[in-house]
């Protein structure tokens, strides 16, 4: 047994060590690529081969151990020269500075001199001199070179500064109002730092109750700022009123809330914390007292950690007390017991919204508060139910965008609700919720299914319009009935009957429940004006769901070349869209999405078998502003299809360019970034592609 262990551990640490062997056989073939278009004044192509090594690098060894520090101490080198000889010496020196960090060598302190010298800032060129030397990394020759720098520096210095000028103090020479404004432009970590320059510069900092007004303690996330921190700087105030407190790290909410209740929060406009502990129940009290005190001028609230109900906090944010709120963030909370935000006759998870759309409901929730959102998120709310939501979107007549994260509410009666509250909803985002599982029987809805696998079915989109577009009073609905309610009156999809807005952006992420039909009822009508398209995860969607968004170009007949050539297309306004890991796609769907969205930038396809050289082909030659395509773990192309589409693509978009685009110029028609993690693509291929991809603008 143990013989048999040891020749296993053999055999496996044989196969690492070839894998590894191979991989750095492959990119030093495609590095010796790079440094020959070097040497060849190919500076261009070279920087982005050299840039795309360093990243693929990190794909291929995971582990840090397994990198190679020369190598890639080589591969910034090379990006920097090739930075100066393109004029970019901003971007080099960027690379510089981020170089010490990450490989130390006193090779970057020179390079960077050198970039100073030739622009004549002796001044900044003696500095980082200076800095290269007191550190501990230096030894060898590059000791007495930079000690021989450091004197030539010196004495350049002194020559281009023959008359030493007296020291200058902004604060002494610049009037008070200005001086006021630099202040106030600084970041709340850059304005303490100030408060330690000088006497003058305390002074300013804090008699003057201004710079304290916007309180900011985002940037310190992960170090959580003492509680009596926050109450200094508010105490700066002066009875001066606060306008904005951002906090994203873990604070006491009593404790705080008391601090607040203390101050003068009249003219209040933002409230974020997001990181609060959970605190007692005597903390709501002080929350209510700090928002009754705002009241009128609180305009964005974001909250989260679970120290209050839903239910409480929407009815605290209504337009009686808060008027002019148009954000609402909320993050991990409990929904609370309010008998009206909850039906007993309820039942989510057997596929039936009974209660839901009755008179009586419609009626009770109407009478209720309204709010003034225009933007709503929930995000891991616990007990959240399709009643609830629907409370509280009944009375958001002007919500233009809904976000619904990690909470237990299905996609259907979502979809439900939205046939009947928000008419301005113009994005939703629907990601990873924790839906009630249905019952083992199937939601039926009277949309008929598609009939053949590859033609779109027409025919179906000519009874829609037959099915009955609004329930009678006392009609308590069913699934299905609602769902043929939502496609026939084209609800929520701005219908002139109805008046509801247009969709623009849709993000539906790993939903479980998504189908074809379900998808279709939600974007007819919309889909001439939606802009974002997020499917990702929906492995129900089959190429049925690309071939619904043809129904409204010609419903009665099919779709001709003429037509297409025409302007007829059934996407003229998609930019971003995504069906990565929607494994049921095939070529013909695909295909199908190109030749209708000319005017897609993003696309992401990662997973899907059915992205072959046919399907490059098609992207490049009817989708010609593309910047970004995330093809990863696509496995059906072949590098021959990837040069085609790489060229035709290069070709197709130096010919179109977008009205409000710069010229494209000697560089036009290059993808931005272009995904091709775990494929099976030769490295003569990725280096092909590499110099065909711009980086950072080069």
């Amino acid at each position: 047994m143990a013989s048999a262990v040891l020749l296993f551990y053999s055999y496996l640490s044989r196969y690492i060590s070839n894998s590894l062997d191979s991989n750095t056989y492959c990119l030093n073939v495609i590095q010796q690529q790079g440094q020959t278009l070097y040497e060849n004044g190919k500076y261009r192509k070279a920087y982005r081969v050299f840039f795309g090594l360093q990243q693929l690098q990190h794909q291929q060894w995971t582990n840090p151990y397994h990198w190679q520090h020369q190598q890639q101490k080589l591969l910034l080198y090379y990006q920097i020269k090739c930075l100066i000889h393109l004029g970019k010496r901003q971007e080099a020196l960027n690379i510089c500075y981020t170089s010490v960090k990450i490989c130390p060598s006193p090779i970057w302190y020179l390079l960077a001199t050198d970039m100073y010298i030739q622009d004549g800032h002796w001044d900044l060129a003696l500095e980082v001199v200076r800095i290269g030397y007191s550190s501990s990394i230096l030894g060898g020759d590059k000791w007495g070179e930079l000690m021989l720098q450091e004197r030539i520096l010196y004495e350049g210095h002194l020559r281009q500064n023959q008359y030493v000028k007296a020291h200058m103090d902004l604060v002494e020479i610049l009037s008070y109002d200005i001086v006021c404004s630099i202040f106030m432009l600084l970041p709340l970590k850059s304005f303490v730092h100030c408060s330690g320059v000088s006497r003058s510069w305390r002074s300013l900092t804090l008699t003057n109750p201004l710079f304290w007004q916007h309180l900011d303690f985002t940037g310190t996330r992960f170090r959580p700022v003492p509680s009596t921190t926050i109450q200094l700087y508010l105490s700066r105030l002066q009875d001066a009123p606060l306008l904005s407190l951002l906090v994203h790290n873990e604070q006491n909410a009593q404790d705080l809330l008391k601090y607040l209740c203390q101050t003068n929060c009249s003219k209040l406009f933002e409230l974020d914390w997001t990181s609060f502990q959970c605190s007692t129940k005597a903390s709501w009290p002080l929350f209510r007292q700090v928002i009754f005190s705002a009241g009128k001028s609180l305009t964005t609230i974001r909250l989260g950690s679970g120290w209050f109900w839903l239910n409480e906090l929407i009815d605290l944010v209504s337009t009686t007390t808060c008027p002019y709120l148009t954000t609402l963030d909320i993050y991990g909370c409990f929904t609370g017991h309010a008998p009206y935000y909850h039906n007993d006759n309820d039942d989510d998870t057997n596929g039936r919204f009974t209660t839901m759309t009755t008179t009586s409901f419609l009626t009770h929730d109407k009478s209720l508060p309204p709010l003034s959102l225009r933007y709503l998120g929930l995000s891991d709310v616990h007990g959240l139910t399709a009643s609830h939501l629907g409370t509280i979107l009944l009375r958001c007549p002007h919500l233009a965008e809904l976000v619904l994260h990690n909470c237990p509410v299905n996609i259907i009666p979502t979809i439900g609700l939205l046939s009947h509250a928000c008419p301005l909803l113009q994005q939703f985002s629907y990601h990873q919720n924790k839906s009630n599982q249905f019952s083992p029987r199937a939601i039926t809805t009277t949309i008929e299914p598609l009939s053949h696998p590859i033609i779109p079915f027409w025919i179906a989109s000519q009874q829609h319009h037959t099915l009955p577009t609004r329930f009678r009073n006392g009609d308590q609905p069913t699934y299905s009935n609602l769902l043929a309610n939502t496609t026939s009156s084209t609800n929520k999809l701005c219908n002139d009957d109805t008046g509801h807005a247009y969709w623009k952006k849709l993000t539906l992420i790993q939903t479980k429940t998504l189908t074809d039909d379900l998808l279709h009822s939600l974007l007819s009508g919309s889909y001439h004006s939606v802009q974002t398209l997020d499917l990702r995860g929906n492995k129900r969607l089959t190429d049925h769901s690309i071939f619904n968004t043809m129904v409204h170009l010609h419903p009665n007949d099919g779709v001709d070349d003429a037509k297409l050539k025409n302007g007829g297309v059934a996407l003229p306004s998609l930019e971003e869209c995504s069906f990565a890991d929607c494994l049921h796609i095939t070529e013909v769907g695909l295909c199908s999405l190109f030749e209708h969205t000319p005017r897609l930038r993003q696309v992401d396809l990662s997973g899907l078998s059915g992205v072959t050289d046919v399907v490059l082909l098609s992207m490049a030659l009817h989708c010609p502003y593309l910047s970004i395509v995330r093809l990863a773990h696509c496995r059906s192309m072949t590098d021959d299809g990837v040069r085609c589409f790489i060229d035709t693509f290069a070709k197709n978009s130096k010919k179109e360019q977008l009205p409000n685009k710069d010229k494209a110029g000697d560089d036009g028609g290059l993808l931005q970034e272009l995904d091709l993690t775990d494929t099976y693509l030769s490295m003569e291929c990725l280096a092909y592609v590499m110099c065909h991809i711009q980086r950072s603008g080069i």
